[in-house]
């Protein structure tokens, strides 16, 4: 049992005020936790951070996360989805469509896949009130292929391996 329903987590606030929009579209439903800077509606003006895993101990604690990308921009897509996956809540996710070639379309609420905010209100409505619903929602794999960290892993040392194994004569970049 988590103690909070949904948290935002933020400096600031998107792109044409979609995180604030939202944020007061949820809360009117049941209180969204904000304990950033952004928002903050905090005993004492309480907040995390990522430096100390207070925003991820904080994070754990809620059964959905709210992660709006400051700008919706093809490709942009930060640590707010991953952080949200890592801390075992439901990410509400609004920013690049190219989300889903990354992550699983059914490990998350992908807000462009609805009509309105009030239909993603609704969507998160249905999965709070529905243990089953939300719990199998939980459990979806949270990569389209699992097996992207290994080769993006193996990738990134073939590059590092390639930097310092070339003559040094290729290896120069700079103009001459």
């Amino acid at each position: 049992e988590k103690p909070y329903f949904a948290n935002l987590i933020a400096r600031h606030d998107s792109e044409h005020n979609y995180r604030s929009l939202f944020f007061e579209k949820l809360n009117a439903y049941k209180r969204v936790e904000s304990p950033g800077t952004f928002m903050n509606n905090m005993p004492d003006g309480m907040t995390v951070n990522w430096l100390n895993d207070s925003k991820t101990d904080f994070q754990r604690k809620s059964k959905f996360t709210i992660c709006f990308e400051s700008t919706a921009h093809e490709g942009f897509i930060t640590e707010k989805i991953t952080d949200a996956f890592y801390a075992d809540t439901i990410p509400i996710y609004f920013g690049s469509s190219t989300v889903t070639e990354i992550f699983n379309k059914d490990a998350f609420i992908n807000v462009s896949d609805y009509e309105s905010f009030d239909a993603v209100v609704e969507k998160v409505k249905e999965l709070d009130q529905d243990d089953e619903k939300y719990l199998a929602m939980l459990r979806q794999p949270v990569l389209v292929d699992p097996d992207m960290p290994r080769r993006m892993e193996e990738e990134l040392e073939a590059y590092i391996l390639h930097i310092f194994e070339q003559p040094l004569e290729k290896a120069y970049r700079r103009c001459r």
